[in-house]
């Protein structure tokens, strides 16, 4: 059922067009999380390891809204800053004059976040960090609509396979060139680790 679910949150279609004129920017925070990974120093469950230093492990989900469509994309795990915003962004900003001010819009905007990171915590005791890219593009997907796992949108990406398998060498290589955090105990599942299919670079979960 583990393996299933993310599976199926692996066929949410990439969401590649650009913003527009005017978003609304806010990073969601996450406690660093390595849920179902043995033998590593820092675990789901053992947060008295982080909470002297919580800035350090906490995951940056930057996330954007900019009127007609929503946008989320893991940034790092750690301090925030602008230069990590425009790296993880820039590809979608294009012209756009990126804001934050006091409204009704981003009121609601920041409640829907607010139930994401509820149901995240809570409703699912937990993500792996390795995992929260997916999570945060089934939110995404779902503020625009009902997400269908058999839709021919989604049933016909053709690599769903490719992010599912490859997502270890993912989460090493965003462990090892974006965070402080050092990369432990890979997984010994050989269809996980097998690295066999390429993923073009539109497709890579974060």
């Amino acid at each position: 059922a583990f393996d299933w679910r993310h599976k199926i949150l692996a066929s949410v279609p990439p969401r590649v067009e650009g913003y527009g004129r005017e978003v609304i920017c806010y990073d969601l925070w996450f406690l660093f999380n390595q849920k179902g990974r043995r033998g590593v120093s820092i675990s789901g469950n053992s947060r008295s390891n982080v909470i002297m230093n919580k800035e350090k492990y906490k995951t940056k989900l930057m996330t954007v809204y900019d009127y007609f469509k929503y946008d989320a994309k893991i940034a790092t795990v750690g301090s925030l800053t602008p230069e990590i915003i425009i790296t993880v962004l820039k590809e979608k900003f294009r012209r756009t004059k990126v804001f934050m001010k006091t409204s009704d819009t981003i009121k609601t905007f920041k409640n829907q976040l607010s139930r994401l990171k509820t149901w995240l915590n809570l409703g699912m005791n937990g993500v792996s960090t390795k995992y929260l890219q997916f999570y945060g593009d089934y939110f995404v997907y779902t503020r625009q609509g009902i997400f269908d796992a058999l839709s021919r949108e989604n049933i016909n990406q053709k690599f769903v396979w490719r992010k599912f398998t490859g997502l270890e060498f993912v989460y090493r290589d965003f462990l090892n060139l974006k965070t402080s955090i050092a990369y432990e105990n890979p997984i010994k599942r050989y269809w996980k680790t097998s690295n066999l299919y390429f993923i073009e670079d539109f497709a890579i979960p974060y």
